[in-house]
Order: structure tokens, then C-alpha cells, then sequence
């Protein structure tokens, strides 16, 4: 068939060639063969250089079965196919290249155009596009690369699929290189809160710039977060946003978070756990529990079941007041006497062994229950300290049983029994747990203010009022001028007055009827010069009133004799008159009127009387005479012309 008429003959016999119409252009030596037997068509290799195979449009090539072309070129070929038909090429098929590497090779020819499509058909139930590897592939099933053969999404063997790597490790392998996202899900276009991992492995929801591990926001978050921080939740949508993260169990389960180190055996060792079943919140550490939360708000500590508001310690065997804030218990108390146990301890900022303790002592050994136990609060200033024996300084609280004090007991440091105590009847001890009044003091007082009593008040040392030694019972001392002592009455009327200058006022009525005596000032030359002012001048044994003198000897007789009088006579005597008191001569004083002297002798006394006055010398020898007694005068020996001679006797009545 080299010519036209011979493929026009073959055009109108054969009905295999039928709706065709054929015109090729061949070498000499290139024929095209059909088997009409089996309805094959086919062109020799050699004769494509210079073969053209066309077809009008529209037209089709059918044959009997399908066709084989070897070493065919095609600048376009359209493949209309019906269930049954397929195209079959037996060796590598180049679209866009005449260089095909593998079975199929598909080259773009120019920007505009697309490289491969595929389109599948309406209603389809099967995929448009598979790739079957086969049996036991050993390479991979599906490879594309870039030009530079950097992998961009790779299928290994055993169906692993990679992008970015051409050695995917699992059943998705993404390998990120770049400064780009790893992954994005995006619900518009330029969506600024995506899911995303970044190129650093961070994941991100509802943010394009994770600044942890992981991070769910909503709104705008511009906060920092510290270096050590694996999760953020925000949310920033309004200025009273509420950010919440919710881990929910069963309505009866438990529902928790668990802490720990790095290991099998500490990973959850730390637990936060929400029990739906009682409502209730516990915290766990080295797998134990802690501390417990209930439905009521109570808080346990060491305790399942708090009684309180706050219980620490084992409270389970306790009984409590439903008003009761705080519950504590701990080890069990020693029957022993001074056996003690701390329950709290509080450390201030002032070094580690600065703290606070408070426990409880047994006060004594009769018996193992609360009524020999005290409560003590007491500070510890050093690692040293171990127990009761050498506290520094404590705050004590006694039941008071098997005779131990019942009260409140204050310590100064380093005594083992209260100083201060203040007992169950009120009375206030200071140096004495056994006051027997409102305020018993052992040993010395020193008041810095005033003292009120209201009650008895005794003290059975000295009594020092500004002075911190008294030397009497009462030894009052003022400082500055000004009133050291003052009785007044209940009503405000002011009896005695006694200055710091030594002045004492008297005021009002003072009744001494009961007393034995009363001394006031004496001694030598007293200063009583003031009205109301009264001593006693031992001097001259005289009562000093207002500066003025109240003789303490008074006249007892005074008399005259006169020259003429027979009494008057040498030898001769006068007697005295009685008296009813009866006295004790203390002076006795006589002169003389003309004449020299003139001597006398009376209560034993010999006394020469002149014209200046004479005296007795102290001694008078009997100078007592007793009440009605009778006494006479001696007249003695004359000398001159005396007319008279005046004598006065002084002296003291004696206290009947």
C-alpha cells in the first residue's frame, strides 16, 4: 500500500477501517501492515521520521482489538474509550518529552499549561487516580521531588508517607527545614488564628505564633511567659475575659492532675484530684495524700474527714464543736511528768532556727489524760533547743489538776514554772502559782505608776513609794516639790497634806481618842513659825506654837515674904499650900529687895537669894510631891537690910 488508490481500495473493502479516512506519506521503504485475521494495525519502527498518521477530526481509529504501535511519536493523542478499551504501551511513554526515563513521563511544556490531568467521571464510585504498588515493593510507591531531587512528598514501601523526607518513619513523617510552618489547618484566607505546628515543633491554636510547646488562644495575647512554661491558655478576647481549663471524670469518678519527676516510679507521685462522688479536692505527694478539701470547704491536713474549717493532723477519733475554726492534733502525750510534744511550729525571716512553737506538757504523772496536760506557746531561737527544760520564755495554759494551778502562766527565759500566773478565781500571782488574793507577790514589787486597790492590799515586806528601797514599812520619797503624800476621803475631801519640803497639813477633824500618845516634831531649836505649826523644843523643854512660846513648866507656887512677917526669921518655916496634883519640882527661882541676900532651903535645896536673881544648880534633891501633900520653906541666914525675898517655884504636874 504505497499509494493512494491502493489505501482508497483499502478504505472501501475493509469494514475495519470503517468512519476513517488515512493519508500517510512514506518512504519507499517504510510500509504500514494491517493483519485483517486478527484486526491488528501497525507501523514500523524505522519508518517514523518521516510518518504522519492523521485522522479527520472527529473521525476514529477502530479496530477488532487493540492496536500495537512500536517507536510511535504523536504530537497529540485523544483517547475516547469505551468500558472494554484500553491503551497499552510495552515500553516507556513520554508526554512532552521524547526522552521518557520511566513507564510514563510526563514534561510541562510551557508556563500556561498544565503538566497532568486527570478528570474523573460523574458519579464515580472508584478512585480517579491509583497507584498499586507491587507484590512486596522494596522502593518506594510514590516520590515527588524538586528539580534539585529535594523530596517534597514521598510514599515508602510499606505505605509511610513523608513530606519533606524521603525516609518517612511513620505512618505521616513531615520534616521542616525552613523558616515556615510545618502544618496549618485554616478556615479562611489569611487567617491570623489557625491550627498550625510551627517550624520549631510548637503548636498553635487560634495563634500563628506559639510562644510555647503549646498554645490556645483566643484574642489578641501580648503577655510574656517564663522561660520554663509548656503550655499557655489565653484568653484575651475582652478586658473581663475568663480563661478556664476543664478536666471532667465520670459523675461518680475521680478527675485529677498528676505531678512528678522523670521515672516510672515518680511521675505521679503529686496529684490534684477532684472526687465527683463526695465533691471533695485532694492534694497528693509521694503518692500519699495530703491535704483534702470537702464539699463544705473544710480543710485536712494529714485528715481525710476535717472536722474544722482548717484540721491538721489525725482529728478522725476527736469530737468538735460545730463553731470550731481549727482542729489540731498530733502524737500522743507522755504520761510522764514534763513530758511534752509540739503541734505547731511557725519560723519567721530572721534566720532558719528563729520559730514559734506551741504543744502541750504534762504537769504531772498521775495520769495519761487532759486533766494533767498545759498548753504552752514558746519561741525557739537555736537548733539546740529540745524541749520544756530550757524554753525561752513561755505562755502557758493549765488545767489545774492534782494540784497543779488552774489558769494562765506567763515565764520569762529559762524558767521551768511561770512567773506571772493568773489563776481560776482571777487572783494574779507574781513570783507564786498559789495567790491567795487578787494580786500575791513573792519577793519584791516595783510599780512604776500609781496603784489602785480597791480591796485589801498586804505586803509583807517594806512598801516603797518612789523608792526602789524602802527602809520602812512605808517609805515615801519625793522627787521634786510638789505633794509626795495625800489622804483624801471617798468623797474628795483631803485630810492630810505632807510636801516634798517636809511641810504635813492637817485638814479637817482628826479624832486620835484611841490613840496611846501622839509625838509631833521635837528635838533642838525646832522651826514652828508658821500658823498651825507646833514642835517641841528639847532645848529648853518648851512647846513651840506659831513661832510663840507654850511653857511646859508651869508656876506651881510663887510667893513673897517680907522682913516684917514672922515667917521671914532665921530657923523659922512657912508652909506651902496643898495641892491636888501632885508635881515635880523642876526650877526654883528667888531674889532679894534691898539688903544683900537672904538664904532658903525648900525640897532639899539650899538656895541663896540676892538682889540679881539666884536659881537652884539642877540638882534638887527631892523635887516630887505628891497630890495633898504638905511641904514647907526654911528661912536661913540674912545678910543686909532685906525687906523682902520673892520665890517662884516651876515645875511639871504628874499624869494621874
Amino acid at each position: 500500500m504505497s499509494s493512494t488508490t491502493e489505501w482508497a481500495a483499502a478504505y472501501a473493502s475493509t469494514t475495519a477501517l470503517s468512519n476513517s479516512y488515512i493519508r500517510a506519506l512514506f518512504s519507499a521503504s517504510s510500509p504500514v501492515a494491517y493483519n485483517s485475521g486478527t484486526g491488528a494495525f501497525s507501523i514500523t519502527a524505522d519508518s517514523i521520521g518521516d510518518t504522519e498518521l492523521a485522522f479527520n477530526t472527529g473521525q476514529n481509529l477502530t479496530t477488532a482489538s487493540s492496536p500495537t504501535f512500536s517507536g510511535l511519536t504523536l504530537s497529540t493523542l485523544t483517547v475516547t474509550h469505551a468500558t472494554t478499551t484500553s491503551l497499552y504501551a510495552s515500553g516507556n511513554v513520554g508526554i512532552g518529552t521524547t526522552s521518557p526515563s520511566a513507564t510514563l513521563a510526563v514534561a510541562q511544556q510551557s508556563a500556561g499549561t498544565g503538566g497532568l490531568y486527570v478528570q474523573g467521571f460523574a458519579n464515580n464510585n472508584t478512585p480517579v487516580v491509583r497507584i498499586i504498588a507491587g507484590n512486596s515493593p522494596n522502593t518506594d510507591i510514590l516520590s515527588i521531588t524538586s528539580s534539585a531531587a529535594s523530596p517534597y512528598l514521598n510514599v515508602s514501601a510499606v505505605g509511610f508517607v513523608g513530606v519533606g523526607t524521603s525516609t518517612p518513619s511513620a505512618r505521616l513523617t513531615v520534616t521542616n527545614t525552613t523558616a515556615s510552618p510545618s502544618f496549618i489547618v485554616e478556615d479562611s484566607a489569611s487567617d491570623t488564628t489557625p491550627f498550625l505546628i510551627d517550624e520549631s515543633g510548637n503548636v498553635g491554636i487560634g495563634t500563628s505564633t506559639p510562644t510555647t510547646q503549646f498554645q490556645v488562644t483566643l484574642g489578641n495575647f501580648t503577655g510574656s511567659v517564663n522561660s520554663n512554661t509548656l503550655a499557655v491558655f489565653a484568653k484575651t478576647s475582652a478586658s473581663d475575659s475568663q480563661a478556664a481549663i476543664s478536666v471532667v471524670g465520670g459523675s461518680a469518678g475521680l478527675a485529677s492532675v498528676h505531678l512528678g519527676g522523670d521515672g516510672a516510679s515518680s511521675f505521679n507521685n503529686g496529684r490534684l484530684v477532684y472526687d465527683a462522688s463526695t465533691n471533695a479536692m485532694s492534694i497528693w505527694t509521694s503518692d500519699t495524700r495530703r491535704m483534702v478539701i470537702d464539699s463544705s470547704g473544710n480543710v485536712g491536713i494529714g485528715e481525710a474527714t476535717p472536722l474544722a474549717v482548717l484540721s491538721v493532723g489525725d482529728t478522725s477519733s476527736l469530737t468538735n464543736n460545730a463553731s470550731t475554726t481549727i482542729v489540731v492534733d498530733g502524737t500522743a502525750l507522755g504520761s510522764a511528768a514534763g513530758s511534752f510534744r509540739w503541734l505547731s511550729e511557725i519560723r519567721g525571716n530572721i534566720g532558719n532556727t528563729a520559730r514559734l512553737l506551741i504543744g502541750q506538757h504534762r504537769t504531772s504523772a498521775t495520769a495519761s489524760d487532759w486533766t494533767t496536760g498545759a498548753w504552752r506557746i514558746q519561741p525557739a531561737v537555736d537548733n539546740s533547743f529540745t524541749g520544756m527544760s530550757s524554753n525561752k520564755g513561755f505562755l502557758e495554759f493549765s488545767y489545774g489538776v492534782s494540784g497543779a494551778y488552774s489558769g494562765i502562766g506567763l515565764s520569762g527565759v529559762g524558767n521551768t514554772t511561770p512567773d506571772v500566773v493568773v489563776n481560776s478565781l482571777g487572783n494574779v500571782g507574781i513570783g507564786t502559782t498559789s495567790p491567795a488574793a487578787k494580786l500575791g507577790v513573792a519577793g519584791g514589787a516595783y510599780i512604776g505608776g500609781n496603784l489602785t486597790a480597791t480591796g485589801t492590799a498586804y505586803f509583807a515586806g517594806n512598801v516603797g513609794i518612789a523608792s526602789t528601797t524602802p527602809y520602812a514599812k512605808l517609805s515615801v520619797v519625793g522627787t521634786a516639790a510638789g505633794t509626795i503624800l495625800s489622804l483624801v476621803s471617798d468623797t474628795g475631801t483631803k485630810f492630810l497634806e505632807m510636801l516634798n519640803t517636809g511641810v504635813t497639813t492637817l485638814l479637817g477633824t482628826w479624832d486620835f481618842g484611841g490613840a496611846d500618845a501622839l509625838e509631833i516634831p521635837n528635838g533642838a531649836n525646832p522651826t514652828a513659825n508658821d500658823p498651825g505649826e507646833i514642835a517641841h523644843d528639847t532645848t529648853d523643854n518648851q512647846l513651840i506654837l506659831d513661832d510663840r512660846v507654850i511653857r511646859t513648866a508651869e508656876e506651881i507656887h510663887k510667893f513673897a515674904i517680907g522682913s516684917t512677917s514672922p515667917s521671914f526669921a532665921t530657923s523659922t518655916s512657912k508652909r506651902l499650900p496643898r495641892l491636888d496634883d501632885g508635881y515635880t519640882v523642876t526650877t526654883i527661882l528667888c531674889d532679894v529687895e534691898g539688903g544683900t541676900s537672904k538664904a532658903i532651903t525648900l525640897f532639899g535645896e539650899t538656895i541663896t537669894c540676892d538682889l540679881d536673881g539666884a536659881t537652884d544648880d539642877g540638882s534638887i534633891a527631892s523635887p516630887t510631891m505628891a497630890a495633898n501633900a504638905s511641904t514647907s520653906i526654911t528661912m536661913a541666914t540674912t545678910t543686909g537690910a532685906v525687906n523682902y525675898v520673892n520665890v517662884t517655884i516651876k515645875g511639871i504636874f504628874t499624869r494621874e
